[in-house]
C-alpha cells in the first residue's frame, strides 16, 4: 500500500511515539513524499531535538530510516 506523508506527519512521528510513528516504520507500507522534506527536517532539527530530547545520533538515525523508506 502506498501512503503519502507530509512534513507535519513525520515531525509528529519523530516527536512522540504513537500509532502514526508505528505506521511510519511499517514495512508493508510504501511511503512517498516530496524530496525537499529532508531540507525541512534539517531546518528545524534544533527545535525537534528540544521537543524530543533526542541526541544528534538518534535524530540522524531517524533521518537515515526516513531516507530509505520515503
Amino acid at each position: 500500500m502506498e501512503l503519502a506523508v507530509d512534513a507535519n506527519i513525520l515531525f509528529a512521528a519523530l516527536i512522540k511515539a504513537s500509532a502514526t510513528s508505528d505506521l511510519i516504520v511499517d514495512n508493508s507500507l510504501d511511503l512517498v513524499s516530496v524530496e525537499f522534506i529532508f531540507e525541512e527536517f534539517e531546518k528545524y532539527k534544533d527545535i525537534v531535538q528540544k521537543k524530543t530530547e533526542r541526541t544528534d545520533g538518534e535524530f540522524d538515525t531517524f533521518m537515515g530510516i526516513l531516507q530509505k523508506i520515503c
